[in-house]
């Protein structure tokens, strides 16, 4: 069965944007920031589960407040999963 023009375009945002964090995750755990072993998937699956979670169970009176401060509630997510993994800055690495 082919896919429409809108699922394929879908399809390669999703394969594209999976690419680019698993390269980010990758080069984290190159880096030292992030220990061997760590599963690029399990991280952005963390991170994108809490987000939509997060999404899906506010009140939709509550979304103005959710957009006001997204990018901080964004920030938490990624610094909470990267402490949970055994994040350590570049810095503290040498």
């Amino acid at each position: 069965m082919a896919l429409s023009a809108g699922a394929q375009a879908l399809e390669r945002h999703q394969r594209e944007s999976m690419r680019i964090g698993r390269s980010i995750v990758v080069s984290g755990i190159d880096s030292g920031e992030l220990p061997q072993g760590t599963s690029p998937a399990l991280v952005l699956d963390a991170v994108a589960g809490i987000l939509t979670n997060h999404v899906l169970s506010t009140p939709v009176s509550q979304m103005p407040a959710l957009m006001e401060r997204r990018d901080k509630y964004v920030e938490e997510t990624v610094d909470f999963v990267l402490s949970a993994v055994g994040y350590r800055p570049a810095d503290q690495n040498a």
